[in-house]
């Protein structure tokens, strides 16, 4: 008979909980404080909201003055006043 290779087990390094730790727990932590972030970043106005600060810039309202009052986010505003 031929000898055999004794079987060994891998042993448990650091780099092997880190990889186990990449795949199982840190995709979902990612998600989440990506999801939080824009959230947070996500403007919590609505459309009447926008039209309203329309409507002041077409009153001759400076434009920080009107998302400022509305809530709207400055770069919405202009993009939607540019477009329209």
């Amino acid at each position: 008979m031929f000898p055999t290779a004794p079987q060994t087990r891998s042993p448990a390094t650091r780099c092997g909980q880190i990889s186990t730790l990449k795949s199982s727990i840190l995709p979902r932590f990612q998600f989440l404080l990506l999801h939080q972030f824009y959230c947070l970043r996500m403007a919590r106005c609505t459309e009447g909201d926008v039209q309203n600060a329309l409507a002041d810039l077409e009153n001759r309202v400076a434009l920080a003055t009107a998302a400022t009052r509305h809530g709207i986010p400055r770069n919405t505003l202009c993009d939607r006043f540019n477009s329209a």
